[in-house]
């Protein structure tokens, strides 16, 4: 199997980062570029139908092998990746890498969806009401790391124990601590590491 960096992961897969994403993504998001990041603006199926257009979660059949995620812990006293968030606690690492094993994308039940309302985009985005959504991209595939592993470089399995006990934020993933010092992570998270989009929604 092969193994990738995050990046060469993106750029194989075509994929958007999301360094700031939240559990309330859609495929039919409609997100904007700010600085380095990606931000949601509005949502096309209600602004077409006022109704949510129904979307699937399932395995992304298309990955080839495992990828990881490494990032340096200095200057940082929290970390938030692929919907794990620890806050505090980590002044003995020096780093975190993670290790992702498994990742589910989430798109329309109906493949023909957007085929059926380009049309409808089109005339959309040149409105009064689309023309500030013109430069943005509509989301529609959204990507979730499921399984993956977490090692943080500098910290003992003890210390890690106390991070996790008293620094998880309530709410994220509940992870499990081997004996090594590498946590483990394995239920479904519910915040998206990045989107597959099509041209700029004004290029459709």
């Amino acid at each position: 199997m092969n193994h990738l960096n995050y990046r060469q992961y993106l750029r194989r897969h075509g994929i958007h980062p999301l360094p700031v994403a939240s559990e309330g993504l859609h495929p039919a998001s409609i997100l904007c570029r700010r600085n380095r990041s990606y931000f949601e603006r509005g949502r096309i199926d209600r602004l077409l139908d006022g109704k949510e257009w129904e979307a699937c979660t399932e395995k992304a059949h298309i990955t080839t092998g495992t990828f990881d995620r490494r990032l340096s812990l200095a200057g940082r006293s929290s970390v938030s990746y692929f919907g794990l968030l620890i806050n505090g606690g980590l002044s003995h690492a020096r780093s975190v890498a993670y290790e992702i094993k498994e990742v589910t994308v989430r798109e329309f039940c109906d493949s023909n969806l957007l085929t059926h309302r380009t049309d409808d985009i089109r005339k959309f985005i040149p409105s009064a009401k689309g023309e500030r959504f013109k430069d943005c991209f509509l989301a529609v595939r959204l990507w979730y790391a499921t399984r993956f592993e977490v090692n943080f470089d500098g910290m003992s399995a003890v210390e890690l124990e106390v991070v996790l006990r008293d620094k998880l934020i309530q709410g994220s993933l509940k992870p499990q601590l081997t004996s090594k010092g590498k946590i483990i992570v394995s239920s479904r998270p519910s915040v998206p590491f990045g989107f597959t989009s099509f041209d700029r929604l004004k290029d459709m």
